[in-house]
């Protein structure tokens, strides 16, 4: 990965100065992050992740996103899908029978605004150039942008849905907004209509969060159960017999804790699905925010 990807003040192909120019002219402000805690998302209601290397630590975010968190994840082949999951948005490739792309360019693929909702990301873009995009499906959510006019509206290039007080974004393509990308005045509108969505709570800051990122929130919960793990076995290293015991407990322990993760995480997950469900438009004026 190169230095200047995604970096803000990069004037480089890979880099974001010229999407930075559109918040400085929108009097928005973009924080560059390579570190966030706990402190990072209670100073922040917007972020946008571009290609995470590292992984999204799902139950904090997850939380601050019901409290009013505005998350972007604009990922291809990055570990963005590990956290996406959760929500039933799934990555995949983009099929070529149904992908138009730039005359000459065949990777560089054509992503067109649906008609089912008038979303505030739609507002004015035609076409959307992307760049060696992925494809994003989910059962309920209708994508905002498809590959094909005639595609299936569960998949393709932008899906956003609503987590209480909190939305969630996200897009296959973490390039499009890059200077290269820039030179196209769909992709432009565009990310002024992203910037626009992410500030209207009335927050002044985005943050950017780089690929390398490190997440430093944690999980309180988990915390304690795995120092108390340690303590237990730190209990029984000065006998071999004591200490055999400690590790079988630790097992049973660990497996307990294992099962409580995956039932909760299996009822939060329907949970997040049905809350992340859009309805449908009763009024084709109606605009959906989402």
């Amino acid at each position: 990965m190169a230095k200047a990807d995604y970096q803000p003040s990069s004037h480089a192909w890979n880099g974001l100065f010229q999407f930075a120019q559109l918040a400085y002219e929108q009097k928005i402000k973009l924080k560059t992050l390579r570190t966030l805690t706990p402190a990072t998302l209670s100073e922040t209601q917007a972020l946008i992740v571009f290609s995470p290397r590292t992984t999204i630590p799902q139950h904090p975010v997850h939380r601050w996103i019901k409290q009013g968190g505005r998350l972007v994840i604009m990922d291809d082949v990055g570990k963005g899908q590990a956290f996406l999951k959760h929500y039933g948005i799934h990555r995949a490739s983009v099929p070529t029978q149904h992908a138009t792309h730039l005359r000459y360019y065949p990777s560089l693929r054509l992503a067109f605004p649906t008609r089912h909702t008038q979303h505030a990301l739609l507002q004015g873009v035609d076409t959307l150039i992307t760049n060696h995009p992925r494809v994003l499906t989910h059962k309920a959510l209708k994508t905002l942008f498809a590959y094909s006019p005639t595609s299936s509206s569960s998949r393709g290039l932008v899906f956003a849905g609503s987590l209480d007080q909190g939305r969630l974004v996200a897009i296959s393509d973490p390039s499009m907004v890059i200077n290269l990308m820039m030179q196209f005045s769909g992709n432009v509108r565009f990310a002024r209509n992203l910037l626009t969505y992410l500030s209207k709570q009335g927050s002044s800051t985005i943050g950017i969060v780089l690929p390398n990122a490190d997440w430093r929130l944690g999980s309180s919960k988990w915390a304690t159960l795995i120092g108390e793990v340690d303590a237990l076995e730190s209990r029984f290293d000065s006998d071999y017999i004591l200490r055999i015991i400690g590790v079988l407990l630790t097992i049973v322990l660990l497996t307990l804790m294992l099962w409580r993760g995956l039932s909760r995480a299996s009822k939060d997950a329907s949970q997040i699905h049905d809350v992340l469900a859009l309805p449908q438009p009763s009024d084709s004026s109606q605009v959906i925010e989402s």
